[in-house]
């Protein structure tokens, strides 16, 4: 059995899960797919070691785990922050003429739920709805910046500092004194550090609680991203956008 066969009867068995039918046995699974028990026992026995299901001692059924509630949590976010971004978004990609886009976390990585290209020819290309490192590039470290103490210890921990060029911060204790720069000054920048020729700056869109939820991230290449405009232009035009936004998503910062 392949990889995609894998996935395919992995996401097949998920479907069938639902408000009336909560609850599902390995061999009723078996038997609606048309799989032998072992097969489907395999695989819902590993949905379930990464969260995808959970077994309830009283049935000894399968019923839907913790992982996909924690994915539609960030689904639902997502939509509704970038419901409110966006316009800001667009407003700032028009000003600057630069690569603006929009980054939250999820699990150990960071997600791009939206991305405004510039019009030159020559620009930073990159998808939105894929997975990139935490610890390298702008908007990755001030996601990491602005997570919570015990949380950056754990990234530390348990993730290996991939280099992608040699501006890339590999060195742990680098970084912790890169991240407390960054919640210093409120932002981040990175040059060259995930993708060679390209800088990028990044700033916290906080919620009403003042938690920063998402990064409100620019980029462009290094002969227009220069560090004299990123000081005199780009930061801050991203710093004035990401207060309008966080203003919009309820956050009130402290007066004086």
């Amino acid at each position: 059995m392949n990889k995609i066969d894998v996935v395919n009867r992995a996401l097949g068995i998920l479907d069938f899960f639902s408000l009336r039918r909560p609850e599902w046995g390995v061999t009723e699974i078996s038997k609606e797919l048309k799989l032998s028990k072992a097969t489907a026992a395999r695989v819902m026995y590993t949905l379930k070691e990464c969260g995808y299901l959970t077994k309830s001692p009283a049935t000894n059924k399968y019923r839907l785990g913790w992982k996909l509630a924690q994915l539609g949590g960030v689904y639902l976010a997502s939509v509704s922050l970038r419901e409110i971004a966006l316009p800001r978004l667009k407003e700032l990609n028009s000003k600057i003429n630069e690569t603006v886009d929009l980054w939250i976390v999820v699990g150990e990585q960071r997600l791009c739920v939206d991305r405004l290209e510039s019009t030159y020819e020559v620009r930073p290309v990159a998808q939105t709805g894929k997975l990139t490192p935490l610890h390298a590039g702008a908007s990755g470290k001030l996601l990491l910046a602005f997570m919570p103490e015990n949380k950056i210890h754990d990234f530390l921990e348990t993730e290996t500092l991939i280099r992608f060029t040699d501006h890339t911060i590999t060195k742990k204790k680098e970084l912790l004194a890169e991240l407390g720069k960054i919640r210093k000054q409120g932002y981040a920048t990175s040059m060259e550090e995930r993708l060679p020729l390209v800088n990028a700056a990044a700033a916290p869109l906080r919620d009403y609680s003042g938690k920063a939820i998402a990064a409100l991230g620019i980029s462009g290449l290094v002969n227009r991203f220069t560090p004299h405009r990123m000081q005199s232009e780009l930061i801050q035009a991203m710093l004035e956008t990401a207060a309008q936004v966080s203003r919009e998503l309820g956050y009130l910062p402290a007066s004086g």
